[in-house]
């Protein structure tokens, strides 16, 4: 899920900026669709996924995404979330 994200990002990097989210509050316009597939694919919706743009740029920036999960079970008992990061320099040129 991850690499289907930055697959997009390398198509749109003159915007970047615009695929910031911390996890919370309203899902920017880029990551909607994707993070609904996070949301699908993967068990424990309420933990959504932080995708963070450092040094943004007309060119592109370095992006780490961080996927997270949770078991019905591991939730129950108070565990904390799986997490899957992913850091990656997106630029055109």
């Amino acid at each position: 899920l991850a690499n289907n994200l930055l697959s997009q990002m390398w198509t749109d990097a003159g915007n970047i900026a615009s695929y910031a989210y911390p996890g919370s509050g309203g899902v920017p316009t880029r990551l909607t669709g994707w993070v609904g597939q996070v949301n699908t694919r993967l068990p424990a919706a309420a933990v959504p996924p932080i995708v963070t743009i450092t040094g943004p740029s007309a060119t592109g920036a370095t992006v780490t995404i961080q996927v997270r999960w949770q078991l019905p079970e591991e939730q129950s008992q108070g565990l904390p979330p799986h997490r899957y990061t992913v850091v990656a320099s997106v630029y055109t040129s």
